[in-house]
């Protein structure tokens, strides 16, 4: 008599899509937005120090604005929007700020302090990534220590660094896309990437393209869009006539086919947040089910036509800032309704002590 199972009588032993722990769910979901937040931010650095150290467009119009961009996208204020005075000393001489807003942990939006925020949420998870992925990690580790110790007088060799980091970022996002189980684990880490990839691309957007300027100054910039999400050759091969706008928004907001695209983003989290248990009246959606589906339908709608028209009074494309601006507010909010939710310990008081009338004695 054998007392192993038959091999029918033996249960698969994939990962059960069940209950997962609020902390365990708040860290793969900040994971997620973390590892975005790097990858893109490190790919807008690498830009700027490109131009810089080959002294391509230094001092243009377009170089002033993408070095503006860094202090929107990495929200590390002041940075390069201070008061006007202080304002042309720093996009005359960029290097110290660079280098602040790459390598001081302390600094708030800074990249290093992005990557170590992301390898603490990854710390905190570490049972649900496999060994190549902690392999890839612990790169991303070394990449950090490289980074502190840069400064103003060495920023070329930033870029190899940022190289680096950028192949890692890339690395640890298709590990974890192709080594985890497509439970509830997987699904909050990749709905913190889809929504962080969609508010930076969004912020970009409004932080590049909202300002009208000169054509030769609005070509450069739009490349440079199309490189920081990593869309130039698919772009390049969809469109033989260079870059026009509404093209590049086309690419860049309604493209579904384009996993960089905010359609794309959308159509992602509308099916997770499909898929996330409940608690609502019967045929009412819930208050995520609501706004990821009014973020959706913003997307779709897009007339990327009238976002590329130019007011007739400023020279801003107003259409495309409330856009991006409506953007900016329905994702953090989606953000927040997420965490109250899912992450939010709500415990009701429990008595320690029973108490006896008096009647009782």
């Amino acid at each position: 008599v054998s007392l192993l199972l038959e091999g029918r009588q033996a249960q698969p032993a994939f990962e059960r899509d069940g209950e997962v722990p609020g902390r365990v769910a708040d860290n793969l979901f900040w994971v997620g937005r973390y590892a975005e937040r790097v990858e893109f931010n490190s790919r807008l650095l690498r830009l700027a120090l490109q131009n810089l150290v080959t002294g391509e467009g230094v001092g243009t119009s377009a170089f002033n604005r993408l070095l503006v961009a860094i202090t929107h996208q990495t929200l590390s204020y002041p940075g390069f929007m201070t008061e006007p005075a202080g304002q042309a000393q720093l996009l005359a001489h960029p290097e110290h700020e660079l280098c602040s807003v790459i390598a001081d942990g302390s600094r708030n939006g800074s990249l290093a302090q992005s990557v170590s925020s992301l390898l603490l949420a990854a710390r905190s998870v570490r049972d649900r990534l496999s060994g190549d992925t902690w392999r890839v990690v612990n790169d991303i580790d070394e990449e950090l220590r490289s980074l502190r110790n840069i400064t103003p007088e060495r920023l070329v060799d930033v870029l190899d660094e940022l190289d680096n980091l950028v192949t890692a970022m890339s690395a640890f996002s298709g590990l974890t896309l192709e080594n985890m189980t497509r439970g509830r684990s997987w699904r909050f880490l990749d709905i913190g990437r889809r929504l962080e990839r969609a508010l930076q691309t969004a912020r970009l957007l409004q932080s590049l393209l909202v300002s009208v300027g000169e054509r030769n100054d609005e070509i450069v910039l739009s490349e440079a869009i199309l490189s920081i999400i990593d869309s130039l050759i698919s772009y390049r091969r969809v469109y033989r006539r260079g870059v026009q706008l509404p093209d590049l928004l086309d690419m860049v907001i309604c493209a579904e086919s384009n996993p960089r695209s905010l359609a794309y983003q959308m159509t992602r989290l509308e099916e997770h947040v499909a898929d996330l248990p409940h608690k609502q009246a019967l045929g009412s959606r819930s208050e995520i089910q609501r706004l990821a589906l009014e973020i959706v339908t913003l997307v779709r709608l897009a007339d990327v036509k009238r976002l590329a028209e130019v007011g007739e009074e400023a020279a801003r494309r107003e259409m495309l800032d409330s856009f991006v601006g409506a953007l900016a507010v329905r994702l953090p909010a989606l953000s927040d309704a997420l965490t109250a939710a899912y992450f939010r310990a709500m415990e009701a008081p429990h008595q320690l002590v029973q108490f006896r009338s008096r009647k009782e004695e």
